[in-house]
Formats: C-alpha cells, sequence, structure tokens
C-alpha cells in the first residue's frame, strides 16, 4: 500500500512540538471527534439501495444454534485432509476466512495445488430460513466503514471460517498441473482440513518480493510452500496471457478511515505477489469444477461474460495509426481478448495504454451469471464459475450443494429436475444483487473522498 498524502490527522497536529505517544493520541482522538461534529460525518446510509445491513432475531437465533453444531459425527465420512499442510492468505482484517491452499510436488514434477472451501452448505440447509434469507442478499457487500455480510457473522466469521488450527468440514478440489500450467487431473471431495497457519497479503509478498529476514524467520516452516506457490501462479497467469486473458490490473486508491469513519488517508493498493498467487488459483479452482460439470451435464450456474455489442464501440481508426498498431478499425466483437492484449501491450506510451484500456473496459458487457456455459471473454475461457466464496456470494453456495449431491450419488433425475427448475432465477437475482453491491461500494467510496477532500480544504484554510 502506498500512501499519496500521508496520514492527514498528523498534519492536524498543530504546533509540531515533540510530544508523548499518548498525548499524539489524544490529540488525534480529540482531532478526529471535532471533525465529525463539525463535518456531521455519518456512516454511508446503503438503504436507497434495498440492501438489508440487519439480521432480525430468528435469523440470529438459528445462527447460534448451528455454531454450537459438533463436526466429529460427520470427519468419518469425508476426506481426512487434517495432515495435509494447509494455509490461508487473506487481508489482516479479514475475519470470513473461507479458502485454503495446499501446495506440493508429485513423482513426475507435476504441482498438486489444493484449494479448500468451507463447506457452508453443510451448515446452511436448502429452504432454511438462513437459506432464504442468504439467497435475497445474494452478496456480501464492502464498503469502506463496514462489511454487511450475505451471512450472520457467526456462521461467516465463527464456524465456517478456516482459522488456524481449527477442524473444519471443506469442499476440496485437488489438482494436478504441469509445467505449462496445464491442468492434467484433478480430483474433487469432501473433506475437512485444519489450517496449519493464518498469514496476510503483505507478510507473504514481503517474503516473496523483498526476502524480508524478520518475516522468513517467523514464517520459516512455509517459506518452501510461498515459493511454490509463487512459482505456480506466475505459470498459470502466463498461461492464461498466452491463450488471451485481459488484464486491466492498474493500482486501486482507496480511502482509509479511523475508528471515527474520519478519512485520514488515501492510499494506492497494489497488486503484489500474494494477492496474484490467491486470484490464480481461485480462478484455477472455478474453471476446473465448471469444466468438470460441463461434462457430467448437470444443472449448475456459470458466470459468464459475453463478447462486447456488435457495431456499438470500436477503437477508432485514428487511434490505430497514430499509435501505429498495424491494425484497421475494428469492431470489438470480431477480435479475440488475444488480440486486444496484444494492442494494449503494443501501445509504447504508459498514459496511451490506460486510454486504450478505458476504451475496451467502456465496450464489455457486465459479467453475470447463468444456468448456460458460454464463454468468459475476459478470461478468454469457454468454462467458468463461482465455486470458491460461498461465505459470500449465493451462487457459490448453490453451487456447492449441486456438488455433494453429485459426490454422494444423490443426482436423480428428480433432483436434476429440481436444480434446473430454479437456477436460473438464482442466476438472475445473484446478477442483480452483486451488481447493486458494486454501486453501493463505488458510492460510498465517493462519499469518503468528498469527506476526504473536505477536511483537506479544512486543513489548508486554517
Amino acid at each position: 500500500m502506498i500512501s499519496e498524502n500521508g496520514n492527514l490527522l498528523k498534519k492536524l497536529i498543530k504546533d509540531g512540538r515533540p510530544v508523548s505517544e499518548a498525548s499524539k493520541e489524544n490529540s488525534k482522538s480529540a482531532e478526529s471527534e471535532y471533525l465529525k461534529n463539525r463535518l456531521k460525518i455519518s456512516k454511508f446510509d446503503v438503504s436507497e439501495f434495498g440492501i438489508d445491513e440487519e439480521f432480525d432475531e430468528r435469523i440470529i437465533k438459528e445462527a447460534c444454534r448451528l455454531s454450537d453444531e459438533r463436526i466429529e459425527y460427520e470427519i468419518n465420512k469425508r476426506v481426512d485432509l487434517r495432515d495435509l499442510k494447509t494455509f490461508t492468505i487473506d487481508g489482516k482484517n479479514s475475519k470470513d476466512l473461507d479458502d485454503a491452499i495446499s501446495i506440493n510436488k508429485n513423482f513426475n514434477g507435476n504441482y498438486i495445488l489444493g484449494v479448500h472451501i468451507a463447506d457452508v452448505s453443510h451448515y446452511v440447509r436448502e429452504y432454511s430460513s438462513i437459506d432464504k434469507m442468504a439467497r435475497r442478499r445474494a452478496t456480501s457487500v464492502y464498503l469502506n466503514d463496514r462489511v454487511i455480510p450475505m451471512l450472520p457473522p457467526e456462521i461467516s466469521n465463527g464456524i465456517c471460517s478456516l482459522n488456524q488450527g481449527e477442524e473444519k468440514l471443506t469442499l476440496s478440489v485437488l489438482m494436478e498441473i504441469d509445467k505449462h500450467g496445464r491442468t492434467v487431473n484433478h480430483w474433487i471431495c469432501e473433506s475437512v482440513i485444519a489450517s496449519h497457519l493464518r498469514t496476510n497479503y503483505d507478510d507473504v509478498s514481503d517474503i516473496i518480493e523483498n526476502k524480508d529476514k524478520k518475516l522468513m524467520e517467523q514464517y520459516k516452516d512455509f517459506i518452501q510452500d510461498f515459493e511454490e506457490a509463487d512459482k505456480l501462479s506466475q505459470i498459470l497467469r502466463d498461461r492464461r496471457m498466452k491463450r488471451g486473458a485481459l488484464s486491466f490490473d492498474t493500482p486501486e486508491k482507496r480511502v482509509i478511515l479511523d475508528e471515527n469513519r474520519i478519512p485520514i488517508d488515501l492510499i494506492t493498493e497494489e497488486r503484489r505477489a500474494a494477492n496474484i498467487i490467491i486470484e490464480e488459483f481461485m480462478i484455477v479452482a472455478n474453471e476446473t469444477v465448471a469444466k468438470h460439470f460441463v461434462n457430467e451435464e448437470i444443472p449448475f450456474i456459470y458466470r459468464i461474460l459475453e463478447n462486447p455489442h456488435r457495431n456499438k464501440n470500436k477503437v477508432p481508426s485514428t487511434f490505430i495509426t497514430t499509435y501505429d498498431l498495424g491494425l484497421r478499425e475494428i469492431e470489438l466483437d470480431e477480435i479475440t481478448p488475444l488480440d486486444i492484449q496484444r494492442m494494449i501491450n503494443s501501445v509504447p506510451d504508459e498514459g496511451v495504454e490506460e486510454l486504450l484500456k478505458c476504451i475496451v473496459r467502456k465496450a464489455n458487457r457486465q459479467a453475470r451469471y447463468s444456468s448456460s456455459c458460454t464463454e468468459h471473454y475476459t478470461l478468454a475461457t469457454n468454462c467458468y464459475c463461482h465455486f470458491t466464496s460461498p461465505i459470500r456470494r449465493y451462487p457459490d453456495l448453490q453451487i456447492h450443494r449441486i456438488i455433494k449431491d453429485y459426490l454422494n450419488g444423490r443426482m436423480t433425475e428428480a433432483r436434476r429436475q429440481h436444480y434446473g427448475s430454479f437456477i436460473e432465477e438464482v442466476a438472475e437475482i445473484s446478477t442483480l444483487k452483486s451488481r447493486t453491491a458494486d454501486r453501493a461500494e463505488r458510492e460510498a467510496e465517493n462519499y469518503y473522498r468528498k469527506i476526504y477532500r473536505a477536511i483537506q480544504e479544512s486543513y489548508l484554510m486554517r
């Protein structure tokens, strides 16, 4: 994370004379309270988006009951992976840890990548009160000042969170991946794990990128795992880029708030080594699961993104000739993602590159959920789903139920008809709710940025 303007509240401590740490904290707290009262800062209001923020008492009681469930009777029915070296990489403040990974090599040098996902469906049963509520919400919402979870914290942060050293029920995808990034074999199973380590993006990235000695000593038993994960993520990413996946990666700016919701800093979040590891591992797991169930011809929920609309957007000929891209004026639905990627890579100037990325982004449709498996244009794949986040996305939760019926021999014709009758409705609701959540998250960011600018102006006027 790169700070652009520094900690604003430090600037607002006026006289600059040496003071104790306690005095500094008192000054910052007093300044924060002053600003909160002066600017009348309230938390961002999500009511206009139709987002439910509170859980009713019945849901809380049911969640508490579920959190008291014991899993001993269930362990013997599952593949026991408690001795497998698994670990989680999340944000430092994350509480809903729904994915763990493991990485090894087999006798022929291929990687054995394990992606282990919290088995939320074991606890949130279909048609239960919690399930009906989760279907209405469809997604968690991540705002600057708070998280509005899809599921009650007793579930998302408690019984289903893959906390270090705790036995947890999971669905695992174990993939054999060769040196070219091809998944040559895979196994999907109900499992139980006990995560061996909870770590975070910054620490793992500092180890991989900077060889931080203190962190390497702290995580000495996992250094090889981190390094192998980094190598494999680069192999997977290179394979995706070669097949034409589009990457619009640009550092994102985010407002940081203090405990009074006062914006105190504007930082640039960079995608570092650990972020790329998790992103690539989740992508390959989602793709592997989607391909498996397409081949089985079982009703399923896919994540799709079609070609841009014909004749609606073009890369202008003046743009192409000015920057010598060697292409005619093109309609975006006539070319592959690989063509676009090559164009972006051929632009010599970074500013022009961002302009071209902007043109292509605006031309792209939005990704959506569907019961039909068609292409995901940006990922350059014909088969993709969301399997890896059932704590925060309802389609993933529904997919887990389908997978478990399939694994346990319950996918009868009646069950096929059951899933086939409503998964399109789930796809439509989830698409709508996820887009609403995206809008709310953008508006919350804009709201606090305005306050941040107002505070800066207030400081400059003193």
